[in-house]
């Protein structure tokens, strides 16, 4: 029965469903597993840069199975990930409005996808920060390697990932969802990302995740100088 699903499902799937094994990738995987092992790696110390801008990534939840996931980005670290199901708009706004007052570093861009659900997320947000801005992932690239904006936005984390002193939390169902998505070239050379419900008829999960912290690249976000933390020690909770 093991072999037979090997052969009839993608290999994600087996790693997830039936190995119960969330260390998984696929061969043209977009970002490189081996990228992504160096980076849970690196202690997040060496790495921490104050003067760099925190950028939220939020990938609000589409369907009952699907996750919204918040990503906390600063230059070369990835402060934290988190997900959550069953959330309503009205939630999702609230819990990265506490994120926002309760970070110890000022935080300088929120970017959402605004897609479907998310577009509520944005509105609400809207009405108390300045920062909050919404992605649309089918929307054209501003780059001429992308085919559209999400694949501009992965291929950005991609090259960050192979920045050999970035560092990410050690969290294998972040890796799968990081490395799950295959990628291809149009006619006009261009990345052109795997779509959700492409990667849903293989049988593999949405990555959103990886998503979250893809869209912390969405915008450029100038470096401040001159600045002092607010709080120097990491939280034993968050790692923050």
């Amino acid at each position: 029965w093991y072999d037979q699903k090997c052969i009839e499902e993608d290999p994600v799937v087996v790693a997830q469903e039936i190995d119960i094994d969330y260390d998984a990738s696929v061969e043209n995987s977009l970002v490189s597993a081996v990228d992504v092992d160096r980076a849970m790696r690196v202690d997040p110390d060496l790495v921490d840069d104050a003067g760099a801008p925190v950028i939220i990534g939020v990938d609000p939840a589409r369907f009952g199975n699907d996750r919204t996931s918040i990503a906390c980005r600063q230059g070369r670290l990835l402060h934290f990930v988190e997900s959550f199901q069953n959330k309503s708009n009205v939630e999702v706004a609230g819990i990265v409005a506490k994120l926002i007052r309760d970070l110890p570093r000022r935080v300088r861009a929120v970017n959402i996808d605004e897609g479907g659900l998310g577009a509520g997320v944005v509105d609400i947000l809207n009405e108390e920060f300045d920062y909050i801005y919404g992605v649309q992932f089918g929307s054209k690239s501003g780059t001429l390697e992308a085919y559209n904006k999400r694949s501009e936005i992965w291929l950005a984390m991609k090259e960050w990932f192979q920045d050999f002193t970035v560092s990410i939390p050690n969290r294998p169902e972040l890796k799968t969802d990081l490395c799950s998505l295959q990628y291809k070239f149009n006619a006009l050379g261009q990345y052109v990302l795997e779509d959700k419900a492409a990667a849903k008829k293989r049988g593999v999960k949405s990555p959103d995740e990886a998503d979250a912290v893809a869209l912390t690249f969405s915008r450029y976000v100038a470096i401040e100088r001159h600045t002092t933390p607010e709080k120097t020690t990491r939280s034993s909770v968050t790692g923050y």
